[in-house]
């Protein structure tokens, strides 16, 4: 950023010394006061950053010419400034990396987490089914929770699945492949759980 804004007021200088010395002239037919160099830096302002007020404006032809050069470098520049942010923004190829393997510990600690729920809830819902089998509601919600922490899990699996760079276009297809089937798989079950509450309530 010091390159740009280096040449950014050079810039803003050069052209509001050039305007000065084409269009001090023409003072007397544009009306317009140039003898006066914060003007003429002014006017080169407004001219790079393509505002174009219209309070000042060249009306000879250097100075038009001098005000066309500077609405060029200010394009310039400021094509280069976001060429710029966007490159410090952007994560380098190791920081990517970084955040990816976090991102992918961050979720198999969730995939242990749900895990570790939907097998706590199965077996509640195994204890509370052969000793207080009257205890529907609390079945149904084991159940309900049971599945919850299956999905989690689910989610969470593709999640790391998704984020793990794919060696060739073949692994790629062959995970796709293993997510549609852990997704019928999951549809199964919950068709199987669906189905049994079902026939115990009848």
């Amino acid at each position: 950023f010091s390159v740009l804004t280096y040449c950014f007021i050079l810039v803003l200088l050069i052209g509001g010394y050039g305007l000065m010395i084409f269009e001090r002239e023409a003072m007397d037919a544009s009306g317009l006061q140039f003898n006066n160099y914060f003007n003429c830096v002014w006017c080169s302002v407004v001219t790079m950053t393509t505002v174009g007020y219209g309070d000042f404006y060249g009306v000879t032809i250097f100075g038009r010419i001098v005000a066309v050069i500077i609405c060029m470098w200010g394009v310039f520049l400021v094509s280069m400034v976001v060429i710029a942010l966007t490159n410090m923004l952007e994560l380098e190829s190791g920081e990517e990396k970084s955040y990816l393997l976090l991102k992918r510990l961050e979720l198999k600690k969730q995939m242990k987490y749900y895990a570790t729920m939907a097998i706590n809830q199965l077996a509640t819902r195994k204890i509370l089914w052969r000793k207080f089998p009257w205890k529907k509601g609390k079945i149904n919600d084991a159940t309900r929770r049971y599945m919850e922490n299956i999905r989690a899990f689910s989610y969470a699996n593709r999640g790391v699945r998704s984020l793990a760079p794919p060696r060739s276009e073949i692994d790629s297809l062959q995970r796709d492949m293993d997510d549609v089937k852990d997704w019928v798989a999951e549809m199964k079950q919950q068709i199987k759980e669906i189905s049994q509450e079902v026939s115990r309530a009848g």
